[in-house]
């Protein structure tokens, strides 16, 4: 279980559930994505309204298994840091890395840590939905995902949701009226939306007000909403 420190609501407007700007913002809580060898430092020094993911990116993953291990007995030693919430990147890339079959492997890996530690993944996919909802299926719903950067069409949306995935999106997914049309006709998933900068440089209160025009409620009620998704999603008290 993490905790908050007491009354961190009222001084954090916005949250960015997944970024890889190290740069500190008044009002902003960032969730910072890390590979575990630049965590080694990076986590050693509490910084203002910033938490920490650490991951293993499918784009730089060795496909020798010894290599793996050892940075899986390294990113194992991370997650147990005070300010680490989450582990990932990880996941898969048809595109990028070593053979997809090495990467589901390592994947499978990843996710038996993650049930292990309680910690939720945030999920790197591209072009491999199958094959991460088959390997999702090997493990038990307390296994949290986060599938980042989503930019697809609704069917796939409603099926990662339905597999009980968070679905966060960045600049390209709430510009798009398909899937924020979807979550504005389907409120009962509003939990299941995460907003991010990513690699943007965007401010993450862009993100807010696109996805607030396109849900049409408040700038507020988005905020709330999200406070709340985020502390289910890395289980905070």
């Amino acid at each position: 279980m993490n905790y908050l420190p007491h009354n961190w609501s009222r001084h954090i407007e916005w949250i960015d559930f997944h970024t890889h700007d190290k740069r500190g913002e008044a009002h902003v809580l960032r969730v910072l994505s890390l590979e575990a060898e630049d965590a080694v430092h990076r986590i050693a020094f509490q910084e203002p309204n910033m938490l920490f993911t650490v991951g293993l990116h499918p784009w730089r993953l060795d496909a020798d298994q010894s290599v793996f291990n050892r940075r899986l007995n390294l990113l194992k030693s991370l997650a147990k840091r005070q300010h680490v919430v989450g582990l990932g990147e990880a996941g898969l890339d048809r595109l990028h890395g070593p053979g997809l079959e090495c990467q589901c492997k390592y994947f499978s890996a990843f996710l038996s840590l993650a049930d292990e530690l309680n910690k939720t993944v945030i999920v790197h996919c591209v072009r491999c939905f199958p094959e991460l909802l088959s390997i999702k299926k090997l493990f038990p719903d307390r296994v949290r995902l986060m599938i980042h950067g989503f930019n697809a069409k609704t069917p796939l949306l409603e099926q990662l949701i339905q597999h009980n995935c968070r679905i966060s999106l960045g600049a390209q997914g709430v510009a798009r009226d398909d899937v924020m049309n979807w979550f504005r006709l389907h409120p009962e998933y509003i939990s299941s939306l995460c907003l991010e900068t990513d690699d943007s440089g965007l401010s993450i209160k862009t993100i807010y007000e696109q996805a607030a025009r396109q849900l049409q409620i408040s700038l507020d009620e988005l905020s709330q909403i999200m406070k709340t998704n985020f502390k289910t999603l890395f289980e905070f008290e």
